[in-house]
């Protein structure tokens, strides 16, 4: 759904460039689209990276455990 509203979009932007006033209502309608997509990715990262911390505690350090690499494989990646 959202790659569906970002291709719209960028299909006004591109038809619009001869006329001033959409252009730039467009322009506005696609800094808002990146200005929510870097908010909800925020979001995400945040969550994710204090999902990974409650599942570091949980896991005992001197025993053997697979998923500890890859815990600290994503802990590195969303940094």
């Amino acid at each position: 759904m959202i790659m569906g509203a970002v291709y719209l979009l960028y299909s006004a932007y591109f038809l619009s460039m001869d006329i001033k006033q959409i252009y730039t209502y467009m322009t506005i309608a696609i800094a808002c689209l990146y200005v929510g997509l870097a908010y909800s990715f925020t979001v995400n990262n945040v969550k994710n990276r204090k999902k990974i911390a409650a599942h570091m505690m949980m896991l005992d350090p001197n025993q053997e455990n697979v998923m500890r690499e890859s815990f600290l494989l994503k802990n590195q990646m969303i940094k």
